[in-house]
């Protein structure tokens, strides 16, 4: 049955209602994109401003701009700015001395290891060839967490083979320390004392800064 004039005028009507709406509200949406884009590139200019007016008034105070160890800005004359340098060239040379007293430290350690695992030996492969099934201990897990990957975990002062993000696992119990360690950044703290029990589970963060020293 054909639609009478009236119907037809109608459904025309309301077909232009409908695209009429759809083009305001594409038009709203693109004034508003156009806004915050604005918005946007005003923000950014301010503080472009911003920069340049801070920079422009510290030089003219003698100051100059210097990037501590923790990535932030301080205005310093050039004598302050010295001392830093020359503070951070004697912890850095301070730092390899310790870790130069560690590895042999960790050397001596192996040693001893070696000789008592030499003494062990007959003992344990005696053991091994029981057929005696043997208890295994509840074990612990250790997450060592950091904001930088691919850092070396070190348990009381010796490297486990492991890096950032990672899971230690059967440490004994009692305390430990633990520390990362990543070429061009200083861990915060440097250390971590745990105290751990069996089943434990616990989860030990660092955070690793740039060493701008």
């Amino acid at each position: 049955m054909a639609l009478s004039s009236e119907e037809e005028q109608r459904i025309r009507e309301e077909i232009r209602s409908r695209l009429a709406q759809t083009l305001e509200a594409k038009q709203q949406k693109k004034t508003l994109q156009e806004q915050r884009r604005r918005e946007r590139t005003s923000e950014r200019d301010r503080q472009r401003i911003f920069e340049e007016e801070e920079q422009q008034f510290y030089e003219a105070q003698g100051l100059k701009k210097y990037i501590n160890r923790h990535g932030g800005v301080e205005w310093l004359t050039r004598e302050e700015i010295k001392k830093r340098r020359r503070a951070g060239k004697e912890q850095y040379r301070a730092q390899k001395k310790k870790k130069r007293i560690r590895k042999w430290m960790a050397v001596g350690r192996i040693s001893i290891l070696v000789l008592i695992a030499g003494g062990l030996g007959g003992a344990l492969y005696k053991i091994r060839t029981m057929n005696v099934p043997e208890e295994k201990e509840p074990t612990t897990v250790v997450q060592v967490r950091a904001n930088v990957q691919g850092a070396t975990i070190y348990v009381d002062e010796r490297a486990t083979g492991m890096m950032t993000d990672g899971v230690l696992k059967d440490l004994s119990e009692g305390k430990h320390n633990l520390a990362v360690a990543l070429p061009g950044y200083v861990a915060i703290p440097d250390k971590k004392e745990i105290q751990v029990a069996l089943k434990d589970t616990l989860e030990v963060f660092f955070e690793l800064t740039p060493d701008y020293w």
